[in-house]
């Protein structure tokens, strides 16, 4: 009876696993793909099979069990399938530029330059129509005796050839716009600024290096 049973459900979910992964093109490695599918079967099938247990012993109708274990399964299918392709696709969500512009934020900046840097793209943000036109790449934070000074380095939507700045003062009550949207290439300020992070990426480089 199970054999029967698994006889056809094997292939059954292999295809719909196939067919739903293609669709959503969460795997482009064929290793992965089948360690998925064969996870997801064998936990749709596990928990199908305890389904249809729990049926055939409450009924007690020996003479109808294979259809206790097929109605197992398709519960089981029901069940699992939606929520588990539901997760991959929410996990798949394309985020916004403002989504990743808060995440590079979170990323740079520590517990005491956190709120100096937050304060002076709040304002940032507020200079365009929409918080998705600009696409952070770097920022950048020199620390002063009463604040910070900020610089933040971004691509406008659209215009991913050329890369501008925006350099912030920013002190404890308030964030001062100093410069605004200027190629990162047509001033020496901010070419200082470039050799200041290429420096620090490569002392990092090598503490990485010495920690290995």
């Amino acid at each position: 009876m199970l054999r029967s049973i698994l006889k056809y459900c094997i292939p059954i979910y292999l295809l719909l696993g196939c067919i739903t992964i293609v669709v959503i093109r969460q795997f482009d490695n064929f290793l992965a793909f089948l360690l998925v599918s064969w996870i997801l079967i064998a936990i749709i099938i596990a928990v199908g099979l305890f389904f249809g247990m729990i049926i055939s012993v409450v009924i007690r109708k020996p003479n109808h069990e294979p259809k206790f274990y097929w109605i197992g399964q398709l519960v089981s299918l029901t069940l699992i399938a939606p929520t588990f392709i539901h997760t991959v696709v929410d996990g798949r969500r394309t985020r916004s530029n403002a989504e990743e512009n808060e995440i590079t934020i979170r990323n740079v900046t520590d517990s005491i330059s956190g709120p100096f840097v937050h304060r002076a793209f709040d304002s940032l943000k507020l200079k365009f129509k929409s918080p998705n036109d600009l696409d952070l790449n770097s920022v950048t934070e020199i620390e002063n005796r009463d604040g910070f000074t900020v610089y933040f380095a971004y691509n406008l939507f659209g215009k991913h050839d050329k890369e501008y700045y925006s350099k912030y003062r920013v002190k404890t009550d308030q964030a001062q716009l100093v410069q605004f949207n200027l190629d990162t290439r047509s001033t020496i300020d901010y070419l200082h600024v470039h050799k200041l992070q290429e420096s620090l990426k490569d002392t990092l480089k090598k503490y990485e290096n010495m920690a290995k």
